[in-house]
């Protein structure tokens, strides 16, 4: 089959390998961390799995230590009013797709002062931006993203 050439302007979906294999282990995944307090979908199940290549108890372990950090830090309750000095520097953005498809988050290292910057500002900076980044990834039932990091200048 020949792939549909790609519109400009509008997101290609790119070709993800979904490993049917791991659906018993989702499930088995799922019913480790019942007890947490947030829920689970198949499609975390499925990179933490992919991450620990297939290890159910590895997978297990950390993704419960993803959850409790996400319950700790809470960074997808950061908001770009939270950062707006970092994002003023223009040091990163979201924005646009890469030509598979997948949302691009752009990092300008030379935009990035170490002398006129509050660290924990910068931390915050950088999971909203990865926030966002995950955010338009899912909203078109992505699992992955591009990060484009350039040096120049730095």
């Amino acid at each position: 089959a020949v792939p549909k050439p790609h519109v400009k302007g509008e997101p290609v979906t790119p070709n993800i390998f979904v490993d049917v294999s791991f659906d018993e282990d989702i499930k088995n995944l799922q019913s480790l961390c019942a007890g947490l307090a947030a829920a689970v979908d198949d499609a975390t199940c499925r990179g933490f799995l992919r991450a620990r290549k297939g290890n159910l108890v590895d997978a297990a372990a950390s993704l419960q230590k993803s959850v409790h950090w996400r319950e700790e830090v809470r960074p997808g309750d950061i908001t770009a009013d939270e950062v707006q000095l970092e994002m003023a520097t223009g040091k990163g953005i979201v924005h646009g797709w890469d030509k598979t498809g997948l949302p691009i988050l752009w990092v300008f290292i030379a935009r990035h002062s170490r002398a006129g910057r509050n660290a924990q500002e910068t931390v915050k900076f950088i999971l909203y931006s990865l926030e966002q980044a995950v955010r338009m990834a899912e909203s078109c039932s992505l699992e992955q993203m591009c990060v484009v990091v350039d040096l120049s200048g730095f």
